[in-house]
């Protein structure tokens, strides 16, 4: 497509600025999605864990024709100086957000994906001070992907770096009964008699909640929660640094372009587990879990899991997704693996692409000294028990009555915000007998 040409906007205010703009041409996209909105890259750019200080957001905008008046995509990126070989460092270009996300790619008005990728590859080329380029995330026939590898020469060099693949559920079910039948009959089992045995313990609650108020409201409590989990004091927790606890509590009020909402569990008033999850665009994901680590022969994750994908079949997403990582567990609930790689594009001649070279020779050599060879794949991605059993300390937990108390009263401010599925409603929500019966097979 002819007369195109791309504009740089620099800093949180301008992206800021420009947020009537990046929303408009997600809405006019042929795939909307919430990672595209402003709402959450300025939630990302001013609370990331791995930038303290904040990121300055690297707003790139293609308009059709003169001047600034039709704007037809854009991507939000990110500079970063990083160290290359010895005492030289260099720059990295990469996407504004990469943890707590997916779906990287060019947003563009429908129609013209193509022409606003090329139109971005080409006036990063001609910026001439980075030396890697890097666009992760790419699944197969991204045209980012084959944007940079078309592009690629003596002087660029184009690589894949080969993921742990993304899981997603395809929810193609009537309602929860009918996805709970199609999962494995060792795993209906486990399920129904866990779910029995937590609600022959004492008076059960499931507790739902949907929307900024009601998420926001029982954030606190989700954060208790997980003070009471094996998370607590761990590199795994939402409390691991603030910017990520203040980032999740964007999510959870929703701040960050994405629509809450929340599955909980309690016993006797206790809250004892619970999962944040998030929707936008026909999808969910599953983000958060915590249960306490009391409970946790009662099983509560899995009931947590089964009811979120029953919720999601209700509200008509067309997919629940668990982003990567732990698919032995995932494909348990009917995941399918979705492969991605990190698409590179690197000055051959620069230090990184010096440093690149010699480890992609190590790598080989390491293949070589393997059996089976191949890439590499998340073999060596610890499960959750090896997780629990490495970083899980012992939870010491405050006041059971304060918690409690403070759960109660988060709910009571909700009233109708919240449904909370007790004995009495049990058996009509759940696919399965859980008062009485037997285990289902």
């Amino acid at each position: 497509m002819a007369d195109l040409h791309v504009i740089r906007y620099d800093g949180v205010d301008q992206l800021r600025r420009l947020a009537p703009v990046l929303d408009r041409l997600n809405r006019e996209s042929t795939d909307w999605s919430p990672f595209h909105t402003a709402d959450f890259l300025l939630a990302y750019a001013v609370n990331s864990e791995f930038f303290p200080g904040g990121i300055m957001p690297c707003t790139y905008i293609v308009y059709l024709g003169t001047g600034d008046a039709d704007p037809i995509g854009v991507v939000v990126l990110r500079r970063e100086r990083v160290k290359a070989v010895g005492p030289f460092s260099s720059v990295r270009i990469d996407f504004l957000a990469t943890h707590d996300t997916d779906e990287w790619s060019v947003t563009a008005r429908a129609g013209h994906d193509a022409a606003v990728t090329g139109a971005i590859i080409d006036h990063l080329l001609e910026e001439d001070d980075w030396s890697l380029l890097e666009f992760r995330g790419q699944h197969p026939g991204s045209l980012l992907r084959a944007g940079l590898h078309c592009r690629a020469n003596l002087m660029l060099r184009a690589r894949d770096i080969s993921l742990i693949p993304y899981e997603r559920v395809n929810l193609s079910f009537d309602g929860m009964g009918s996805y709970f039948s199609a999962l494995s009959k060792r795993m209906r089992s486990n399920v129904s008699r866990q779910t029995r045995h937590l609600f022959s313990v004492g008076k059960v609650e499931i507790v739902l909640a949907e929307g900024p108020k009601a998420c926001g409201a029982l954030f606190e409590a989700f954060l208790d929660l997980e003070n009471r989990s094996w998370k607590a004091g761990t590199e795994v927790g939402l409390q691991r640094h603030s910017a990520r606890r203040d980032f999740y509590d964007a999510v959870a009020s929703g701040r960050a372009g994405l629509s809450p909402s929340f599955v909980g569990i309690s016993l006797d008033g206790l809250l004892v587990a619970g999962l944040l999850n998030a929707s936008g665009g026909g999808h969910a994901w599953s983000l958060e879990m915590a249960f306490d680590e009391r409970y946790a022969e009662l099983g509560p994750g899995q009931l947590l899991l089964l009811v979120s994908a029953g919720e999601a079949i209700g509200r008509g997403d067309k997919t629940l997704r668990f982003f990567q990582h732990h698919d032995y567990f995932k494909k348990r609930w009917l995941s399918e693996s979705v492969p991605a790689a990190n698409v590179q594009l690197i000055r051959t001649l620069s230090s990184v692409g010096v440093r690149a070279s010699a480890g992609d020779v190590v790598r080989k050599l390491k293949v070589r000294r393997t059996d089976g060879g191949g890439q590499a794949d998340d073999r060596g991605t610890p499960t959750f028990n090896e997780l629990k059993r490495t970083n899980g300390i012992r939870p010491q937990p405050a006041s059971d009555r304060l918690s409690c108390d403070r759960f109660a009263a988060a709910l009571s401010c909700l009233d109708g915000d919240v449904r909370r599925i007790g004995p009495d409603q049990v058996e009509a929500f759940l696919p399965f007998p859980v008062l009485t019966g037997t285990a289902t097979g």
